[in-house]
């Protein structure tokens, strides 16, 4: 359960990034503009893995 919510939340974050990238809602000129677009696509990548995969467990079943 903790992978998909992490895994929710790089897609939030690194889809933040990117969108402000795409819109041109950045500083010309800004030394760590082409990480944070790195990074942006990471997280976007990373939490997409994560949210679908989850904790790669099956629930136990306790019933």
């Amino acid at each position: 359960m903790k992978n998909r919510l992490l895994g929710l939340l790089g897609i939030l974050w690194g889809g933040f990034l990117l969108f402000n990238w795409l819109t041109g809602n950045v500083v010309q000129g800004a030394s760590g503009q082409a990480g944070a677009v790195l990074f942006g696509a990471l997280f976007s990548i990373a939490g997409l893995y994560f949210l679908i995969r989850g904790d790669g467990r099956e629930a136990p079943d306790i019933w």
